[in-house]
């Protein structure tokens, strides 16, 4: 990806790690693309895929896309959305659309691509519950908000 990356930590605890990823599409679309596309060429394959709600965020309810892949036994599982100043959208042919509709109306927005995963964690909705959201200046919230620290230490 092309984007800037605002964002980019895991968080281990007992042998146990999810991770967060937020890229900056720096006002171009073309910057950002879903994780089935570098999951893809690593030689995972989709087993389901969904749109769900992660309500109780530290910002309200978010929509969002939760991926789930297979590679030789083993999984892995992403949740991930898109979002800017003003808006979110849960699947890539959404944040197309919105996007494509705005610079029809003349704005400039600039996206952010957020990605939570996890190898391991049963719970993987409940840790995305705490992600941030993106300020004006295109900084990333404190994470300690919310973020349940007995559980998940960086």
């Amino acid at each position: 990806s092309k984007g800037h990356v605002v964002l980019n930590r895991l968080y281990k605890k007992d042998g146990v790690s999810a991770g967060i990823l937020i890229i900056s599409s720096q006002g171009n679309r073309k910057n950002i693309h879903t994780p089935e596309y570098c999951q893809f060429g690593l030689g995972w394959n989709v087993s389901s895929r969904e749109k769900i709600i992660l309500n109780d965020t530290s910002l309200g309810s978010k929509n969002a896309s939760k991926l789930e892949l297979l590679r030789e036994g083993s999984s892995r599982e992403f949740i991930y959305w898109f979002e800017s100043e003003s808006y979110q959208c849960a699947t890539y042919s959404d944040f197309i659309s919105k996007d494509t509709l705005l610079r029809l109306q003349g704005q400039e927005p600039q996206w952010h691509l957020v990605i939570v995963w996890s190898d391991e964690l049963k719970n993987l909705e409940d840790f995305a519950k705490i992600i941030p959201g993106i300020q004006k200046e295109n900084q990333v919230t404190s994470i300690e908000s919310g973020f349940p620290q007995n559980n998940v230490t960086k």
